[in-house]
């Protein structure tokens, strides 16, 4: 049985986060664990980190995530033809309450250095959806700048984004055991890379140039 949280903080990895939970739906440790480790990985491969949250709606109720995955290799198209980005991180986790299909909460994470703010990046994401008969929801203030040594951004961030960790939604009731209710890019850590991720006093340690 996976583990759940409904404690208000978590350490992983050395850095006491906060978390969002509550006394009905507490925080699954694992997926907390994962989505941690996709946004350090990107940060090993970028100095700054630009992260846009959406939601994708499906118009009809499916078994699987071909849809999702279908979106996914077209934005990753989408984002090479037009941004030049090599690498695309993204997180997701599929949510099913009282409507009649699922829907997807996303977190896309891309390279600070070439795309700075969603304007562009909100038009495309619309074309794709409308083109597979979704719709995209909006989030208040969708958009975060990630760097390696901000770590009270990087912390508002994980909190921001464990909402997507809870509980409630994912009850396997509400899809087939082999559907998944979360996934992420399999983008490994870069070897090259001097930065081994954010720690409680990192900042205070350390000022790391942007290689």
């Amino acid at each position: 049985m996976k583990k759940v949280t409904k404690s208000q903080t978590i350490t992983m990895d050395g850095i006491e986060l906060d978390i969002n939970t509550k006394d009905y739906s507490g925080c699954y440790i694992n997926i907390l664990q994962i989505f941690k480790n996709k946004i350090d990985t990107m940060l090993t491969y970028h100095c700054k980190v630009f992260t846009y949250r959406f939601d994708l709606h499906l118009k009809s109720a499916t078994d699987y995530s071909e849809g999702v995955s279908k979106f996914i290799k077209k934005l990753r198209k989408k984002l090479r033809s037009i941004w030049d980005l090599e690498k695309m991180g993204y997180i997701w986790a599929r949510e099913q309450h009282d409507a009649e299909a699922q829907h997807y909460h996303f977190c896309l994470m891309l390279d600070g250095n070439k795309i700075q703010n969603s304007k562009n990046l909100r038009k495309t994401l619309m074309e794709i959806a409308t083109q597979m008969e979704m719709t995209l929801g909006y989030c208040e203030r969708p958009t975060e700048m990630l760097n390696r040594t901000n770590l009270i951004t990087y912390k508002a961030l994980f909190k921001r984004l464990s909402y997507l960790a809870k509980e409630r939604g994912k009850e396997v009731g509400k899809r087939k055991k082999t559907a998944n209710n979360y996934s992420s890019n399999r983008i490994k850590p870069n070897p090259k890379s001097i930065w081994r991720g954010h720690k409680d006093d990192f900042v205070k340690l350390h000022k790391l140039s942007e290689g």
